[in-house]
């Protein structure tokens, strides 16, 4: 997605990436200086709904790049992740690893579906791009995943029954959703997560730092994306008014080639 990509507007015209952006957050602005805001909230989820087609139209586009950027194997900050999401689930999961069901929502090219399965889990991994559902096919077909380990559905709409997961992963998911409130957007994916989770089952939640909604080239060949930032206070509360109680939340870096993307992880337990 260029910064000049358009989608068409709540009334109809074209707007590009760049103003849809601008729009959410002028709103945004406006609805949390007004108690009575529920009308602000609606019209900024209308316009979350076509930044949200947008990214999705980004990643139809670009899986093939995607695939070949990110590969099958782990980085050095995926590692660090896997080792810090192992750690709590040994000391919250009472269960042998083949009894632990994983779900991995909006698993892209399913890297880390390869590496929870070769780990000795059960995972599945999820995503609404038809393009990573092909590669996950395939991927089946090659033997380097389960079969029926994959299913296509959006983050925030899981086709997936209650109390059907020890773990859920959000690896740099909910960033793509622009964070409006309770009932909306983020929020709605982090209470399906809840909701397929066991009792006592764990939410692990990838982020970047920061407090805005902007447009930002990862400079992966990919183009610009929209994302939502997180401080730490922004994730905690989507997390805590869902239902969830924090275990574990850190500042990590990655370094990406002369860059280095601060992250937030937070691994939080349904416990109800």
């Amino acid at each position: 997605m260029s910064k000049n990509h358009c989608n068409e507007s709540v009334d109809g015209t074209r707007v590009s990436s760049v103003e849809l952006v601008k729009q959410f957050n002028d709103i945004m602005v406006l609805a949390n200086k007004t108690d009575d805001n529920g009308a602000l909230l609606e019209k900024a989820n209308e316009i979350a709904e076509h930044i949200i087609d947008i990214t999705l139209e980004t990643y139809e586009g670009t899986s093939d790049v995607y695939k070949a950027v990110r590969g099958n194997k782990l980085k050095e900050i995926d590692e660090i992740c896997w080792a810090t999401l192992n750690k709590y689930i040994d000391k919250y999961i009472p269960k042998d690893k083949h009894d632990i069901n994983i779900l991995d929502v909006a698993t892209g090219n399913g890297r880390d579906v390869i590496y929870g399965q070769s780990l000795g889990y059960n995972v599945i991994g999820t995503d609404n791009c038809n393009e990573f559902i092909a590669i996950l096919s395939q991927l089946s077909e090659e033997g380097l995943i389960k079969t029926n380990s994959y299913k296509k559905c959006d983050m925030r709409n899981l086709d997936f029954a209650d109390n059907s997961f020890d773990v859920v992963r959000h690896n740099a998911s909910l960033l793509h959703l622009p964070l409006i409130g309770k009932n909306y957007t983020t929020d709605l994916a982090v209470n399906e997560a809840f909701r397929v989770l066991n009792t006592g089952g764990l939410l692990y939640v990838f982020v970047k730092t920061g407090f805005t909604l902007e447009i930002h080239d990862t400079n992966e060949s990919l183009g610009g994306r929209v994302f939502q930032f997180f401080s730490h206070k922004m994730l905690n509360e989507v997390i805590t008014r869902n239902g969830f109680v924090i275990v574990h939340s850190s500042d990590e870096v990655e370094v990406r080639g002369k860059d280095n993307i601060d992250w937030i992880l937070l691994i939080a337990q349904k416990n109800v």
